[in-house]
């Protein structure tokens, strides 16, 4: 498989809101249209399984990050933590409980 790690990130390619073309776990061909901003087409670089996409309401900035085209496509992925989040949620918990501060709070 290719290493799809870059291309898998969706970007806002004007300023303005995202208006949605698919729902997060449908599963997109390569080169179709999963979303717009303010007109500007949003394009699927492989076929793959939408897992994250900024809701309409939120304004973005061209460039931003709005979405994530998993080319996995396993659902279960679209709903559940992985690991990377795991971790980094672990090491900011650790960095928290070792502040002195946080430990004389908790005395």
């Amino acid at each position: 498989m290719l290493n799809k790690t870059h291309s898998r990130v969706l970007r806002a390619p004007v300023d303005g809101h995202v208006e949605p073309r698919f729902a997060i776990g449908d599963v997109i061909e390569a080169r179709q249209v999963i979303a717009t901003v303010d007109g500007q087409p949003i394009t699927a670089a492989f076929t793959g399984m939408l897992r994250g996409l900024m809701h309409e309401r939120v304004q973005v900035r061209a460039g931003m990050k709005v979405g994530d085209l998993d080319p996995r496509v396993e659902r279960e992925h679209c709903f559940t933590l992985s690991d990377k989040s795991l971790a980094v949620g672990g090491g900011t918990l650790e960095a928290v409980l070792a502040s002195s501060a946080v430990r004389a709070a908790l005395r």
